[in-house]
């Protein structure tokens, strides 16, 4: 299974995901790197979203459908 079928299918069942999960459960160590890949072609409407969410020690990036 490639990261990006790893992303896919944890982000169909949980709907969010950060850098620290992706890491911890899913191996994935740059996951932006795979969200950019994944986004790309995509028309805007179907692509994974970001959002910053400020955590206790600084931002942190947050991905969900």
């Amino acid at each position: 299974m490639t990261q990006a079928e790893k992303v896919q299918q944890y982000l169909t069942k949980k709907k969010t995901i950060t850098s620290v999960t992706a890491c911890a459960v899913l191996g994935i160590t740059r996951l932006a790197a795979v969200i950019h890949r994944m986004n790309k072609g995509l028309p805007k409407s179907r692509r994974i979203k970001t959002r910053l969410v400020d955590g206790y020690q600084g931002r942190y990036a947050e991905y969900y459908v």
